[in-house]
């Protein structure tokens, strides 16, 4: 699992996550091979990351790009329901909120799928 950081010290890196419900199950289990979880640390790559860590003080920086994205979009876009949809994560954004924070029905998910703001990773506050 790669995971992005901006605004923090972290070395770059693989670091395996020790499970103690996979210890637990090798013990009892007893298997021939125990394949662990690695988090990958990558600094600032966030289009191939699957979850995001950044101080509070530098949200703001990271919901921008994601307003830059729906604004872009907003000015191509020629369907009342995708404006409708842009508008309501516009809405989320102003408010300085990240948009994995809301609910998004199906047609909103395939939307955001191919927009893939920034904010709709999970976000973790530092």
């Amino acid at each position: 699992m790669i995971i992005s950081y901006t605004g923090i010290e972290l070395p770059e890196g693989k670091v395996k996550y020790h499970d103690p419900v996979l210890k637990a199950l090798v013990e009892k289990d007893n298997p021939k091979k125990v394949s662990p979880m690695f988090f990958e640390f990558i600094k600032e790559d966030f289009p191939n990351s699957f979850a995001i860590v950044i101080p509070e003080s530098n949200l703001l920086d990271l919901l921008i790009l994601d307003m830059e994205k729906i604004e872009t979009r907003l000015s191509r876009s020629s369907s009342d329901n995708e404006i409708n949809i842009l508008n309501k994560c516009m809405d989320v954004l102003e408010k300085e909120k990240p948009l994995c924070d809301i609910e998004f029905d199906e047609p909103e998910k395939d939307l955001m799928k191919e927009l893939a703001p920034f904010s709709l990773k999970p976000v973790a506050l530092i």
